[in-house]
């Protein structure tokens, strides 16, 4: 199965997805539980939910529709295997997006917007998986201290400030 060859097959996938959160915490996340928000899955497991999916996508695909009624297994799996490796491509890029020792700066807008482009430029998917995974706590960031008990918030504000060298106390209230 061709995925690359037509972006409308993942464009399907991403559609359900968006409509479906129950199913992404069943796909994407460990505790596959009901949520909060009342809503539930699909299906009751990973399998059965991307067979779900596969019909979705494939069932009235004008190139695999025979070929689906045939196998629908192989292409349950073909779509569990795609939804995997976006999931890992996405986060291979939210690291180089986040990273900065990547070239980076933190402060430079232009930089990260022009590495944002460029991700979406390979990856155009990325947007989509980020709405989906972005709270996703195995894709979070982890916090990294350059100094071992350095307290490096005591001088967040000082970063905020236009060009001045100023430090947390400017904004308390005087």
């Amino acid at each position: 199965i061709q995925w690359q060859a037509d972006p409308r097959r993942t464009k399907k996938i991403m559609e359900h997805l968006r409509i479906h959160p129950a199913d992404c915490r069943v796909l994407f996340y460990s505790d596959n539980k009901s949520h909060a928000d009342g809503n539930r899955p699909s299906a009751k497991d990973k399998v059965s939910i991307c067979q779900i999916i596969a019909k979705h996508v494939f069932a009235s695909d004008p190139e695999y529709a025979n070929h689906y009624a045939e196998d629908p297994e192989r292409f349950r799996d073909s779509t569990n295997s795609h939804i995997f490796g976006l999931g890992k491509k996405y986060c291979d890029f939210h690291t180089q997006l986040h990273l900065t020792g990547a070239g980076v700066m933190p402060l430079d807008e232009m930089s990260a917007k022009n590495l944002h482009v460029q991700i979406l430029e390979e990856f155009a998917w990325y947007d989509d998986l980020a709405a989906i995974l972005g709270g996703n706590p195995a894709v979070s960031l982890k916090t990294v201290s350059s100094a071992p008990g350095t307290d490096h918030a005591a001088n967040y504000f000082s970063l905020l400030q236009d060009g001045t060298a100023g430090n947390a106390e400017s904004f308390s209230s005087p």
